[in-house]
């Protein structure tokens, strides 16, 4: 469905075959980030969490660009799950009220120090040489990031749970994606 809805609007705005192709991939791309993110507001507005919603998204979607990570197979296995993967996530945000700063700190410097020795995945071809830099970008934003968790951890107040859960839900599907990638490459071995 989203495949045609995208071909119909690609083809209305380019008659070039090779233009045509970009905008449907264009089109695909928004719609499945559009449908997710609509739940997500719209579940954020019910909970009264819009705030701290527009802050996971935005800490969750800019780490998330750098570390690389799990990706679905179909579009509408990727609007499935990430509807439901960022709903569970903003439940998390809305009920989870403290997590103790010694946790926040550990769990930090293990995301740290396991991007600093494994590094980052990238799915697309085309950036591996980029790969450095990415790499470099993600531990920016990871330290960063674990700094404002501890500052506000400190300052009590909740904005650190919003910054830790992003974290945590783009780490989550990098690991998933890092543990695919070891048992495709066993199995490539067997």
């Amino acid at each position: 469905m989203i495949h045609k809805i995208s071909y119909y609007f690609s083809i209305k705005l380019s008659s070039n075959t090779d233009e045509q192709e970009i905008l449907q991939y264009g089109f695909e791309c928004l719609i499945n980030s559009i449908i997710p993110i609509s739940f997500f507001l719209l579940f954020a507005i019910l909970q009264n969490i819009i705030f701290e919603t527009l802050i996971w998204m935005t800490l969750f979607l800019l780490l998330r660009n750098y570390i690389g990570g799990y990706h679905a197979s179909t579009s509408i296995r990727c609007i499935v799950l990430s509807t439901l993967y960022g709903l569970f996530m903003i439940l998390c945000m809305k009920y989870i009220h403290s997590v103790h700063l010694f946790i926040e700190v550990l769990i930090c410097s293990i995301i740290t120090i396991y991007h600093i020795i494994f590094g980052i995945i990238l799915n697309d071809k085309d950036l591996v040489i980029n790969y450095k830099k990415y790499k470099l970008l993600s531990l920016i934003i990871i330290l960063i990031e674990s700094i404002f968790i501890i500052v506000f951890n400190l300052n009590s107040c909740r904005l650190h749970l919003c910054i830790f859960i992003s974290m945590i839900s783009a780490e989550l599907l990098h690991y998933i994606e890092k543990i695919k990638v070891i048992i495709r490459k066993k199995a490539h071995w067997l």
